[in-house]
């Protein structure tokens, strides 16, 4: 199974993610409006995009925090997803426990996370996602890494 990534806004202030892969499936439940979760990961595909080694994002929940580490190796990431037990305090990796391990060539992640981005903005649109979530949609990084 190729890798599969899905971020769907729910409600006001919600969304779900979920990593799908040959080493299975993660689903990260209840993602609140606490930070900028989907701006955070098109950060970290932006910057992998661009050459950095490692990149990181948060997605925080009520309570808890889900990091995701990128490792860079060339074209390919290792893709670590780490549970933390408090949400909003940024602790180092080593404090996480991870849940789930993966692989995924970025350019397959880059193609992922458009398909995600193209999928909340034609189905609520940039003002809608900002009325649900509170905050802008990350327009300028998607424009530039659909550009790269």
């Amino acid at each position: 199974m190729k890798f599969e990534l899905t971020y769907v806004i729910e409600d006001h202030g919600w969304a779900e993610a979920e990593i799908k892969s040959a080493d299975g499936v993660h689903h990260i439940y209840n993602i609140s409006y606490l930070s900028d979760a989907f701006l955070g990961l098109s950060d970290s595909v932006l910057r992998l995009l661009r050459g950095s080694q490692e990149e990181g994002c948060a997605f925080e929940h009520e309570p808890g925090r889900t990091k995701i580490r990128f490792i860079r190796s060339g074209e390919e990431l290792k893709v670590l997803v780490y549970s933390f037990e408090r949400e909003m305090l940024d602790e180092p990796w080593e404090k996480g426990v991870v849940f789930f391990q993966t692989s995924v060539a970025l350019k397959r992640l880059k193609s992922q996370f458009l398909n995600q981005a193209d999928n909340i903005l034609n189905s609520i649109g940039s003002a809608e996602y900002k009325e649900q979530w509170g905050s802008e949609f990350p327009i300028e990084n998607y424009e530039a890494i659909k550009n790269s």
